[in-house]
């Protein structure tokens, strides 16, 4: 099944006199292992952000799961390389997992299948005793680890 199919994207940040990418085709498939290589400024992070739709096209298309990728983005796991946030922000670890089952519905609500489900994969990476402490008290590790459930 094809998971990734990219024809002829281009994309240019606001601003910029060159393009970041430009007429990128890509074509993955499930059960296939990928890396994606280059060097700094390469655009490897605005590939990713525009297969996310966390940026948009200049031009080209973009399909995730057969479908546009802010509607199929859910089936998707995306852990930044920094995850940048007040210390001060009040948010526990358990909030920060469960931002994770966020479906674009406000106000923010979390049904007990939710909460089940964030504190499962807090278990299995071994963070479930620190549910309820301050994200931003964790280590850089642990942060990783829980950014990842």
């Amino acid at each position: 099944m094809k998971i990734i199919d990219i024809k002829n994207l281009s994309f240019t940040y606001p601003g910029n006199s060159f393009p970041t990418l430009e007429n990128v085709n890509l074509e993955m498939f499930s059960g296939e292992n990928y890396c994606i290589v280059g060097p700094n400024g390469g655009g490897k992070s605005t590939l990713l952000h525009l297969i996310l739709g966390l940026l948009n096209p200049g031009s080209g298309s973009i399909e995730l799961f057969g479908g546009k990728p802010e509607k199929t983005v859910d089936q998707v796991g995306f852990m930044a390389q920094y995850f940048k946030l007040d210390s001060l922000f009040p948010i526990t670890v358990l909030d920060v997992v469960l931002e994770g089952r966020l479906k674009g519905v406000f106000p923010l609500h979390f049904s007990r299948k939710d909460r089940e489900i964030a504190l499962e994969a807090l278990a299995e990476l071994g963070m479930e005793k620190l549910a309820h402490e301050s994200f931003s008290a964790l280590s850089g590790g642990q942060r990783q680890r829980v950014l990842l459930a």
